[in-house]
């Protein structure tokens, strides 16, 4: 398939991409792109093909970028992506950019979907390209479908700085090419959070098992999560995908968490360890002597330290607050980060 946009080029289904369809085209897919600065309640939205749109509105180039992209079967109206465009803005001055590719998420075809990120992800590139910023401003995040979307899109910009998966998707993507799923070489620095890595078949888990980021972050053994008892399980599976817009209680609990960690004084620390049972038994204790990585929006800070390429594990309370941490994320960072971190959050408050 050659899009009627040549910004997108040519789709195929050979190679890495046999097992899916061709996608649908851009004017399907029908990707919107909705703006949201601090100060503003009403959104303004952005076509790249219009420059003027991107000219006229409130885009500052001169601070970060954060575009929020959903999943399968759900469209920008999501709570979460609101949620979270809302403690972005309490939290500073950033552009948030809330991306809607529901005429190809909101298929029955599963499929067909999962084929359609790759237009989406191509219109998010296309856009990031024409935003009068540095890629390293740029920080995509992704849910389920919306985290492969996001690599798409970075591969289109040449690496933006960063990439937040929140449980990427297993069915379709799982054990792939890393050249058609989201990979830690996708960005500066990739953040994963796993929160629904049962097999797919047997525990109808929809995320991946696959490591996927510089950091890939495992609450409660990135299976079950403690809030989502087993009547919620029965009920998501019974449905199916299209239960409450394809998103299970514990899919979702991965944005549930990384919205918390944007403004919480408490950290989702966690700590490497060779498996669940390990971490549980109190087996790793250690760092590796850095300091413990933060699952969530601060997981950045850490992204020169070297954990082995071991899972990180922690553990999340059943209620909310989810986080279970006593120490403050100031606290935490200058007592373990050194100078470099300590630097880093003087940024970060001088920003707020």
């Amino acid at each position: 398939m050659c899009d009627p946009d040549p910004k997108l080029g040519c789709f195929s289904n050979t190679g890495s991409w046999s097992h899916l369809p061709t996608p649908k085209s851009s004017s399907v897919v029908n990707t919107k792109f909705y703006l949201y600065t601090r100060g503003y309640s009403s959104s303004q939205t952005l076509d790249y093909n219009n420059p003027s749109s991107i000219s006229n509105s409130r885009f500052n180039g001169n601070i970060d970028t954060k575009i929020i992209i959903h999943g399968f079967s759900a469209d920008s109206g999501s709570a979460w992506m609101h949620n979270m465009k809302n403690e972005f803005l309490k939290k500073g001055y950033f552009n948030v950019i809330l991306v809607d590719w529901s005429g190809g998420s909101k298929t029955l075809n599963y499929d067909q979907a999962s084929a359609n990120t790759r237009v989406a992800g191509a219109m998010v590139g296309e856009l990031t390209k024409a935003l009068p910023t540095s890629k390293s401003r740029i920080h995509l995040i992704g849910h389920s479908l919306g985290a492969h979307t996001s690599s798409f899109a970075s591969n289109r910009l040449n690496r933006a700085g960063r990439i937040s998966g929140l449980d990427p998707a297993d069915p379709n993507f799982q054990g792939r090419s890393t050249s058609i799923k989201l990979d830690k070489n996708d960005a500066d620095f990739v953040d994963v959070i796993h929160s629904d890595a049962d097999t797919f078949l047997l525990g109808a888990g929809y995320g991946t098992k696959d490591a996927s980021g510089h950091l890939d972050f495992w609450p409660n053994g990135g299976e079950d999560q403690p809030q989502c008892g087993l009547f919620k399980d029965v009920q998501r599976d019974m449905n199916g995908m299209s239960q409450r817009g394809g998103i299970g209680c514990d899919h979702g609990a991965a944005h549930t968490y990384y919205v918390e960690s944007i403004n919480s004084a408490c950290n989702f620390v966690a700590r490497p360890c060779s498996s669940y049972s390990n971490y549980k038994s109190g087996s790793c204790s250690s760092c590796n002597g850095y300091p413990c990585p933060i699952m969530g929006y601060r997981a950045v800070e850490f992204k020169n330290y070297y954990y082995n390429n071991q899972r990180l594990f922690l553990t999340t309370n059943k209620n909310a607050p989810h986080c279970s941490g006593a120490k403050s994320a100031r606290s935490f960072v200058h007592q373990l980060g050194g100078p470099e971190l300590a630097a880093e959050d003087a940024n970060l408050k001088h920003m707020e």
